[in-house]
């Protein structure tokens, strides 16, 4: 054993500690890989303290996680009422929003009101159709309820013809009564087809004179308007109750516009019939246009006797000097 090659205490452990099966020492015993350290906790200076610089790209990682401006908030020029307003984009959407809702309202509102409308005119046309047929019936059953028949001397010749005569006729009365009972129910429905198809037409004049003169929405000025309206409705013969049963709107303006002309009528009358006072405007060159005209006449009076020489002359000079 001197000779054996001297084998470490390490290699000789190992194989001793395995069974028979494991493989020989010459062979490599495979090992198993250990654990990698688990990283240390990074300092709060990861590339070496403060002077180290810090490396290209850092600064765009920085500058991306910033958080960017809201757009909601940009300022954005409008004109409301001929004016330039800034307003931010978020109002500019809210408003734009509460617009579309309003508009698809209004839209859905007129295409309900045209339904009903239509409903409501198909509904007149039918109830046009069946007052005439139940008129036409009702004249029918008139001649058989109203017969010209003598009952007493019916009742006499043949008491069972009289009999079944009066029942006919009753019967005849009963389903004209119904029948008149259906008229009178389609006439009142009618009547309130006509009453509400006014009242919408009535709805709609009244939006059409107020767009064309706001004043009518006004509690304030719209009664003295009215009044305008009745003044200048007079003038032309009109009376209220005639006043009162006009709908057009188109009525309406043009009695606004006679108002408005009677108006700068009567203006222009009174402005004619006010005497104007006339104020006498003098030249500052002016102001003594007597004492300068008798001057130049003294002065014209001494010449005319200087170059004459003749007593009549000479007695006008001395009437200057005496002044």
């Amino acid at each position: 054993m001197a000779d054996d090659p001297e084998i470490s205490s390490d290699v000789l452990s190992e194989i001793m500690g395995k069974d028979p099966e494991a493989p020989k020492a010459s062979q490599p015993v495979p090992r198993t890989p250990s654990k990698e350290p688990e990283p240390d906790e990074p300092d709060d200076q990861p590339y070496g303290g403060p002077d180290e610089p810090v490396p290209e790209g850092e600064d765009d990682v920085e500058a991306a996680a910033e958080p960017e401006d809201n757009i909601d908030d940009y300022l954005v020029e409008v004109t409301v009422d001929g004016k330039p307003v800034e307003v931010s984009l978020k109002e500019l959407k809210k408003t734009f929003s509460g617009n579309k809702f309003v508009e698809q309202n209004i839209t859905k509102a007129v295409e309900t009101r045209k339904h009903v409308e239509a409903q409501a005119y198909s509904l007149y046309q039918s109830n046009q159709q069946a007052m005439a047929k139940l008129q036409q019936i009702d004249a029918v059953l008139s001649t058989v309820t109203e017969p010209q028949i003598d009952w007493v001397k019916l009742k006499a010749t043949d008491p069972q013809g009289y009999i079944l005569k009066k029942e006919e006729v009753r019967d005849a009365q009963d389903r004209q009564y119904a029948v008149q009972m259906e008229i009178q129910r389609v006439q009142e429905e009618q009547a309130q087809l006509q009453a509400d198809a006014q009242s919408r037409y009535l709805s709609d004049q009244a939006d059409a004179l107020a767009a064309k003169l706001p004043e009518m929405r006004d509690p304030r000025k719209a009664p003295e308007l009215m009044g305008k309206f009745t003044d200048a409705a007079a003038y032309y013969g009109y009376t209220k109750q005639e006043l009162g049963q006009v709908m057009d709107h188109r009525a309406l303006l043009v009695l606004n516009d006679a108002a408005k002309y009677r108006a700068l009528v009567k203006k222009q009358r009174d402005s004619a019939n006010t005497p104007v006072e006339k104020k006498l405007m003098l030249r500052p060159s002016a102001a003594k246009p007597a004492v300068q005209a008798t001057r130049r006449l003294d002065k014209n009076a001494l010449a005319r006797a200087q170059r004459t020489g003749r007593a009549e002359d000479v007695a006008a000079t001395l009437l200057v000097r005496a002044k």
